[in-house]
């Protein structure tokens, strides 16, 4: 990890993280019970034109939470079932430009299994989702199926898992 010139100006007020096998990590706060209301803020500035896959910060999507960009940026959290998580989407990729700094904040309100995430770029609201389902949750009973209640599923959990910053954390 190296040290640059962070969003204010600052000389080395940011981390510089490459994308690929960079990151910084954070024990695990035994203290924070992030299962519950939650908002992330932060400021990044991307350097390539791929954000494919890349993640901001992460306790892994299975396990707490997670926000990584697809063609948008997602808000992930890890469910009550550990093979699901609930998806939220934010705005496009393509929002934030090579070389430019922003503040992001994405806020999750909410109790039991009823979730709105709010997505903020520079200081003003851009999305607001329920998310939905890692899975459409369909069961086969033969050649029958049976839909299930998938806000069942839609309960954050909690973890022991490490904070990484730039990358996903799949392990604890």
């Amino acid at each position: 990890v190296t040290f640059t010139v962070g969003h204010d100006g600052t000389t080395n007020g940011a981390a510089s993280l490459n994308g690929t096998n960079q990151y910084i990590s954070f024990a695990n706060d035994t203290a924070v019970d992030y299962s519950k209301n939650l908002t992330l803020s932060l400021w990044f500035k991307r350097t390539s034109a791929n954000l494919f896959g890349k993640t901001l910060i992460s306790k892994g999507y299975h396990n707490e939470f997670e926000l990584s960009f697809t063609e948008k940026l997602c808000f992930y959290h890890g469910t009550t079932s550990t093979s699901h998580y609930w998806k939220y989407e934010g705005p496009d990729t393509s929002m934030f430009q090579e070389n430019v700094w922003y503040n992001l904040s994405v806020v999750r309100k909410g109790n039991d299994k009823t979730w709105l995430v709010s997505f903020y770029v520079n200081g003003h609201l851009t999305h607001e989702t329920n998310g939905e389902s890692s899975e459409n949750y369909l069961s086969s009973y033969g050649s029958s199926y049976t839909n299930f209640d998938s806000t069942v599923y839609n309960i954050p959990q909690t973890s022991t898992h490490k904070i990484f910053i730039g990358a996903q954390n799949n392990n604890p």
